[in-house]
C-alpha cells in the first residue's frame, strides 16, 4: 500500500512538471505574458527540486535504516512525516524492524550473561583459548585452583609448569590427561578434558581441570580399611582355632595328671594331641606366611594355586572348631559328591 502511493505521488508529480513545461512553452510564444512565463518557468524549477527532494528522502531513509543495522544501532527511531502520511506505513515497518533487532540483540546478551554466570559459578575450572593461545574465558574455578588472578595468554601457565601451556595447545578434542602439579607447595592431581570448537571462522579449544586428588585421597583410605578388615579377619580366623585346640590338649593333660588312663584311652589321647599340635603348628606356618605377605601393607599377596581335595578342606575345618561344635551341641554332616573332588586355590588363604 505504501509503496502504491508513492507511485502514485511520483506519477502526479511528473504529471504536474509536464504540464507546467507545456504551458511554459505555449506561453512563451506569446510575449505578452512573459511574467507569467517566468512564474510557470520558477514553478516548473520548483517542482523538479521538490520531486528530485521526494526521491532522494527516501532514499536517505533506507540509508539510515541499513546503517543503523550494519551498526547495531536500534536506538534510532523513524518518526518524521516529512515525505507525507503516505509514508506513515514505512516509517512504522522501519521501526518494527529495528525493535525486532533490538530484542533479538537483547536476547542473545541475555543468553550470553546467563551461560558466563553458569560458567562462572560452576566448580569446574574452564579455560577457552584460540589457536594461537590467547585466552577468550576462564572462570572462577580456575581462579582458586591454579591461583591465577588473570590470565591473557595460555603461555601464562609456564609459571606453575613449563610444558604445561604446550600440552594444552597439543590436546585433541575428546583428549584426556592426568598431571600433577605443586601450587603453593601443596600437590595438585589435575584431570584435564579438552573440546575444539569453530566460531567466527576461528577454532577454539576448550579445557576443563578438575583436582582429584581429593577423591583419591577417599579411595585409598576406603583401601587401606578394606586391606586392614581383611587383615583382621584372616588373623582372627587362625588365632581362634588355635586358642580353642590348646585349651584341648590343656585338658587332656589335666585328666592324664589326674588318673592314668587305660593304654587304649592314652592311645587314643595321644593321638587327638598329635592332630591338634598338628594343626597348630599348619595353621602357625599359614598364618605367619600371611603376615610375611602383608607385613609392609603394600601389595596383596599373591595366591599359590594348587590343586587340592575339597575333603581335606571340610576335615580342618572340622577339626580346628570342632571343640566349639561340641561345646555348643553342634552336629555337622558332611557330604561331597563326588567324593575325589578337587579345586583349585590356595589352600593356606581358603582356610
Amino acid at each position: 500500500m505504501v509503496y502504491k502511493k508513492f507511485r502514485i505521488q511520483i506519477i502526479i508529480r511528473i504529471t504536474l512538471i509536464m504540464i507546467t513545461f507545456a504551458l511554459v512553452f505555449i506561453i512563451h510564444e506569446q510575449t505578452a505574458y512573459a511574467i507569467s512565463s517566468i512564474i510557470l518557468a520558477v514553478v516548473f524549477l520548483v517542482q523538479i527540486i521538490a520531486l528530485i527532494r521526494f526521491t532522494e528522502q527516501t532514499n536517505i531513509k533506507l540509508t539510515h535504516f541499513f546503517e543503523s543495522i550494519r551498526h547495531a544501532d536500534f536506538t534510532s527511531s523513524f518518526t518524521d512525516n516529512e515525505l507525507g502520511k503516505s509514508f506513515e506505513g514505512l516509517n512504522k515497518e522501519f521501526n518494527e524492524v529495528i525493535e525486532a533487532f533490538k530484542k533479538n540483540k537483547t536476547e542473545k546478551e541475555e543468553h550470553f550473561n546467563y551461560l558466563l554466570t553458569v560458567i562462572q559459578h560452576v566448580s569446574v575450572g574452564i579455560i577457552v583459548f584460540k589457536r594461537d593461545g590467547t585466552v577468550d574465558v576462564f572462570n572462577n574455578a580456575v581462579k582458586r585452583l591454579l591461583q591465577l588472578p588473570r590470565l591473557r595468554n595460555i603461555k601464562d601457565l609456564s609459571v606453575i609448569e613449563d610444558q604445561l601451556p604446550n600440552k594444552l595447545q597439543s590436546m585433541k578434542a575428546g583428549n584426556k590427561a592426568l598431571i600433577k602439579v605443586f601450587i603453593a607447595d601443596e600437590l595438585l592431581q589435575l584431570s584435564i578434558y579438552a573440546t575444539q570448537f569453530r566460531m567466527r571462522g576461528e577454532e577454539y579449544i576448550l579445557v576443563s581441570f578438575q583436582d582429584i586428588a581429593p577423591e583419591l585421597e577417599q579411595k585409598e583410605i576406603e583401601s587401606w580399611q578394606k586391606l586392614i578388615r581383611v587383615l583382621t579377619h584372616e588373623i582372627m580366623n587362625s588365632i581362634t582355632p588355635i586358642s580353642s585346640l590348646s585349651e584341648t590338649i590343656d585338658e587332656i593333660v589335666k585328666n592324664h595328671k589326674n588318673e592314668l588312663p587305660s593304654p587304649e584311652i592314652y592311645k587314643e589321647d595321644m593321638e587327638n594331641v598329635g592332630q591338634a599340635i598338628a594343626t597348630i603348628g599348619n595353621r602357625s606356618k599359614g598364618l605367619l606366611n600371611f603376615v610375611e605377605l602383608y607385613r609392609n601393607l603394600t601389595r596383596i599377596p599373591k595366591p599359590n594355586f594348587r590343586h587340592f581335595y575339597v575333603q581335606d578342606l571340610f576335615d580342618r575345618v572340622i577339626e580346628l572348631l570342632g571343640p566349639k561344635f561340641e561345646k555348643n551341641n553342634i552336629e555337622t554332616t558332611i557330604k561331597i559328591f563326588p567324593k575325589d573332588l578337587k579345586i583349585l586355590a590356595d589352600p593356606d588363604l581358603i582356610d
